[in-house]
C-alpha cells in the first residue's frame, strides 16, 4: 500500500501551519514525515510544526525543510522531489508537506511525475488541500495570480478565519472558490479545526489539472519580495512592537523569532494584525536562529525601510544584520 500524500498550500497567512498542527496532533501513534517549504532564508514554520505537537502529539514526526523558493519552481522543485525520495523506505503513515504560501503549482503534474520516477509508486498523491483566509481573499486574489493559481489546482478548498467575516461575506468567498474550481470539496472553518475524517475521500488517486499558461507570472502584483532581518542585539518589546505597526500593514507576512530584553519572542504579522508571544525555555522553537523573514509587494522602497528602521532600533548588543 502506497503512503497518503498530500500537499498543504494557501497564501501567506491563511492558516497553514495551524491547519497541519491540527492534523498532526490527530495522527497519534503514527510515523509522519513533513516537509516544510519558507520563501525567505529562515524556515520559520517547521520550528512552529515541531513544538505544535503537543504532549500526546504525533508520535514520530520527521521534518525536512526547503527554503528561499517556492516548491513548484525551477530553483527549488528538484529539491522538493529530493525530500520526498528522502522518506523512501522510512516507513511512515502519511508524509505532508506545507508549500510555501507563494506557491504557484501550476506545474504539480510535472512534479509529480519525478517523484514517481524517483520513488515508484511508494507516495500516493491524494491532493492538494488550499487554506484561504475569509477576512484576506477577496482583495488578495485580485492582484496575485497564485492565490487563484492555489485554488484551481487544489482537492480541497479550507475556508479559514470564518469568524472574522460576516456570514454574507463568507457566502461571496465560497462562491468564488467554486466558480474557480467547481470540482473542490469546499470546508469552512476557524483556527484550522476540521472534523475528522474531513479530508478523507473514498477516490484515494485524484486527477491533476496540466501546466495552464495562464498562471505563468504573479499578476498586476508582481513578484514579491523575500527579506530577512537577523535579530541581532535585543531591542525592548516596545520597541519591537512600534516597528511591526510601522511595517507589517505594507507587507504580506513578517514572521520568526526576536530575542527581546524581556526573553525570546515569536513573532507573527499578517496585514495589519501583529502578534507577539513568549517562547517558553523548554520550548524546541527556542533553539532556532533568530530573525524575521519580511514578505512584501511594495519591494526595495520597503525593504530600504524596514532596514533602516530596524538598525536604528534602540538595543543593547551588537548591531543586526539585513539580509536582502
Amino acid at each position: 500500500m502506497s503512503v497518503p500524500f498530500s500537499i498543504v498550500t494557501g497564501f501567506l497567512g491563511s492558516g497553514k501551519t495551524t491547519l497541519l498542527n491540527r492534523l498532526l496532533a490527530g495522527m497519534k501513534g503514527k510515523r509522519v514525515g513533513v516537509i516544510v517549504n519558507d520563501f525567505g532564508s529562515v524556515c520559520v514554520d517547521s520550528a512552529v510544526i515541531a513544538g505544535g505537537r503537543g504532549p500526546d502529539g504525533a508520535s514520530a514526526v520527521t521534518i525536512r525543510e526547503l527554503r528561499n523558493g517556492q516548491l513548484f519552481c525551477s530553483c527549488l522543485a528538484g529539491s522538493f522531489i529530493d525530500a520526498v525520495a528522502s522518506f523512501s523506505g522510512a516507513a511512515l503513515d502519511a508524509l505532508w508537506v506545507e508549500a510555501s504560501g507563494l506557491a504557484k503549482p501550476a506545474a504539480l503534474l510535472d512534479t509529480l511525475g519525478e517523484i514517481t520516477a524517483r520513488a515508484g509508486g511508494e507516495f500516493g498523491f491524494r491532493g492538494m488541500v488550499c487554506v484561504v483566509d475569509a477576512s484576506r481573499f477577496l482583495a488578495l486574489s485580485s492582484v496575485l495570480r497564485a492565490v487563484e493559481e492555489q485554488i484551481v489546482y487544489s482537492r480541497f478548498v479550507v475556508v479559514n478565519k470564518a469568524d472574522l467575516v460576516s456570514a454574507a461575506e463568507l457566502a461571496r468567498v465560497a462562491e468564488a472558490v467554486r466558480s474557480l474550481n467547481p470540482g473542490c470539496t469546499v470546508l469552512t472553518t476557524d483556527h484550522g479545526n476540521l472534523p475528522s475524517g474531513a479530508l478523507e475521500t473514498a477516490d484515494p488517486a485524484p486527477a491533476v489539472k496540466p501546466r495552464d499558461p495562464r498562471y505563468a507570472g504573479w499578476g498586476e502584483g508582481g513578484r514579491p519580495v523575500a527579506f530577512t532581518l537577523d535579530s541581532g542585539r535585543a531591542p525592548a518589546e516596545d520597541e519591537l512592537r512600534s516597528f511591526l505597526a510601522a511595517v507589517a500593514p505594507r507587507s504580506y507576512r513578517i514572521k520568526g523569532f526576536v530575542e527581546t530584553t524581556a526573553g525570546r519572542r515569536f513573532v507573527d504579522c499578517v496585514g495589519q494584525e501583529v502578534r507577539i508571544s513568549e517562547v517558553a525555555a523548554s520550548d524546541e522553537a527556542g533553539d532556532r536562529p533568530g530573525g524575521l523573514v519580511v514578505i512584501s509587494a511594495v519591494g526595495k522602497s520597503l525593504r530600504e525601510e524596514a532596514a533602516r528602521r530596524w538598525e536604528n532600533l534602540p538595543r543593547s548588543g551588537p548591531t543586526p544584520r539585513v539580509v536582502f
